[in-house]
């Protein structure tokens, strides 16, 4: 798969250097608050960047809208690559229940027929994120239904922007998947290997916010993969990543609210980047929402 480092050879060599830099004329080293990164080294070039990508212009997700095929009562939506993004376990009004409790009962069974998953890759269930089966009006069975979200995880690291929502009823015959929606990542090559620190993506950030890194300052090393359009063409480009939230909005701007199925998330709205953790570059900046197309 093409990667583009297009910040190129300077890039990486200031941050294979970064042991060997200090006192440097080049290191501009910011006063930094908290967070134990005071005094981190950061080559200049790095701390005077404007991002790679621009949101919703230079990148985004693969196209799904006309890629759907069937096997059975199942529906399957692939993007323009032919890898699958959702999964509708198809239950039309008029089907016998009986016919229900032959779906599969667990995300795992799932893997292998569909998902193709593979050994490096995982999914886990995110507790923070479900709802238990509540009574709904789906039939006159009286079944009750529930959604869980799985994040999927590549070498023990998370995937940003993939994952499942499933939805579930609970029948006679115990749980029963009635669809799930998402996008997976199957053909992942990426050096899970970072060579910038977390302070130091943290100081990239706070240079070009203005902002002093502070304790509720986070960052997580991730594995993304990036759609970039070129004219009529999609690319692919997987990176390392740090995504790194910093400071929050104001106030009157500092919530944001995700519908995930059923559920509904509420979260502090902040700014946020993501820094290529091999080279340092910074290749969106924007919040959750903005950096998530």
């Amino acid at each position: 798969m093409r990667k583009n480092l297009h910040l190129g050879f300077l890039l990486l060599m200031a941050a294979v250097g970064f042991s060997c830099c200090s006192g440097s004329d080049g290191m501009d080293l910011l006063s930094m608050t908290d967070n134990g990164a005071e005094g981190v080294e950061v080559p200049e070039i790095l701390l005077s960047q404007e991002p790679l990508w621009t949101a919703n212009r230079d990148f985004g997700y693969l196209d799904t809208s006309d890629y759907m095929t069937t096997d059975g009562n199942t529906l399957l939506w692939h993007d323009n690559l032919g890898r699958l993004t959702s999964i509708v376990l198809y239950i039309p009004a008029t089907m016998d229940v009986s016919e229900l409790y032959q779906n599969p009962s667990s995300v795992s069974q799932l893997n292998g027929k569909y998902f193709q998953l593979g050994s490096d890759n995982e999914l886990r269930l995110c507790d923070e994120i479900r709802s238990e089966a509540v009574q709904n009006d789906f039939n006159t069975s009286g079944m009750a239904s529930g959604c869980e979200y799985y994040e999927q995880y590549y070498k023990g690291l998370k995937v940003f922007g993939a994952g499942y929502v499933v939805n579930y009823y609970m029948t006679p015959k115990g749980k029963r998947l009635a669809s799930a929606t998402g996008r997976l990542l199957t053909d992942l090559s990426v050096d899970t290997n970072p060579l910038i620190s977390e302070k130091q993506a943290k100081r990239i950030f706070g240079a070009r916010l203005g902002d002093k890194v502070t304790k509720d300052w986070e960052a997580e090393l991730m594995v993304r993969e990036y759609c970039i359009k070129t004219g009529d063409k999609d690319e692919l480009d997987e990176r390392l990543i740090w995504h790194v939230k910093g400071t929050l909005y104001p106030e009157e701007e500092a919530f944001m609210i995700t519908s995930l199925s059923s559920t509904a998330v509420k979260g502090p709205l902040r700014h946020e980047a993501q820094i290529d953790a091999h080279t340092g570059q910074l290749l969106i900046e924007g919040h959750s929402l903005s950096l998530s197309y």
